[in-house]
């Protein structure tokens, strides 16, 4: 169809350009780890950019999001810092010699850590930890990646703990309504916060995507559920 053949050109100019646009995603709300937020300083600083262009792509690279500044836009100041919900990885480094009897989760609340507010509380409905901001950070994440595609460049995200993917993939199939994705990860991240024991963002983006919320999450009013079609082909390797 017509329609087919513009994409099918679309997705052409982008190989021919060879552009990518860097998308800096130092995002961690999604869970109760510190680190994940280094993630893209620590790909920049390994060469990314230089192994990039001997591959020849043209890079550009804006830096980080700033998600601080569009918490405070939307009035989520409050939440800032937001350190004081994330553990530390001396306590990971703790639960790894505890021998991993539970899920870190489990054990850092009974080790007296501190977390977000209603976090590891038996919620009388299902709720999403941080839902709110994170909905406002993945949003802003989802306008950086439309951008990109948008001028036809190759969006590449770096993360960031799993939740960016709801931002990113959103994003993409948008633009390209055919999208293929290729998920690959020890987990599904296909749970919902009706399934979830943690109530942690970061373990549901797959589930978000494909449409299986009973609801939409507050904060979340700005991405379109069920974006994906369900065709799962799971592999062990």
């Amino acid at each position: 169809t017509t329609r087919e053949a513009r994409m099918t050109d679309t997705h052409s100019a982008v190989a021919r350009g060879r552009v990518v646009e860097i998308v800096g995603a130092s995002f961690c709300e999604g869970q109760n780890l510190a680190g994940a937020d280094a993630a893209p300083a620590a790909l920049r600083a390994a060469g990314l950019a230089a192994s990039l262009g001997k591959l020849g792509w043209t890079v550009h690279d804006s830096g980080d999001l700033d998600f601080a500044a569009r918490y405070r836009e939307r009035g989520l100041g409050a939440c800032l810092p937001l350190d004081n919900h994330h553990d530390t990885m001396a306590k990971y480094h703790a639960w790894e010699e505890s021998g991993m009897a539970v899920n870190y989760a489990t054990w850092a609340h009974s080790h007296d850590t501190v977390h977000a507010e209603g976090e590891g509380e038996a919620p009388s409905a299902p709720h999403i930890v941080n839902g709110p901001l994170i909905g406002c950070g993945l949003e802003l994440i989802h306008e950086a990646v439309a951008s990109a595609a948008a001028q036809g460049r190759f969006a590449l995200t770096l993360g960031g703990d799993h939740s960016v993917a709801a931002g990113s993939i959103s994003a993409m199939v948008e633009r390209y309504p055919k999208l293929g994705v290729i998920w690959i990860d020890a987990h599904a991240d296909a749970n919902t916060p009706t399934t979830s024991t943690s109530a942690h963002y970061h373990g549901m983006p797959a589930a978000h995507l494909m449409g299986w919320f009973d609801e939409q999450p507050v904060g979340f009013e700005w991405l379109k559920a069920g974006l994906l079609q369900v065709c799962f082909s799971v592999h062990h390797i």
